[in-house]
């Protein structure tokens, strides 16, 4: 099965903190989003967009922003310096 790659990666701060991780994929989203300790609203969206993608019922673009919702929903998004 091929990767479903995001134009560019999610950095998110890892389970364990100070480590970060660059999400490249909707695979790799899905993957980490099973083991997210905290289940909110974002949560079930980001999932659910993920699977989609997967399944050819939905986009990478929309997996792609509903797990960047839920990083940072779940206070673990990096947000890039810009400058």
């Amino acid at each position: 099965m091929p990767r479903h790659w995001f134009s560019r990666p999610v950095s998110i701060e890892a389970t364990k903190s100070g480590q970060y991780l660059a999400v490249t994929s909707v695979e790799q989203a899905a993957e980490l989003l099973i083991e997210w300790p905290e289940r909110s609203n974002e949560w079930e969206e980001a999932f659910r967009s993920c699977a989609a993608a997967i399944h050819g019922k939905g986009t990478v673009i929309e997996a792609r922003s509903a797990f960047e919702k839920e990083a940072a929903a779940a206070n673990r998004l990096i947000l890039a310096s810009v400058g």
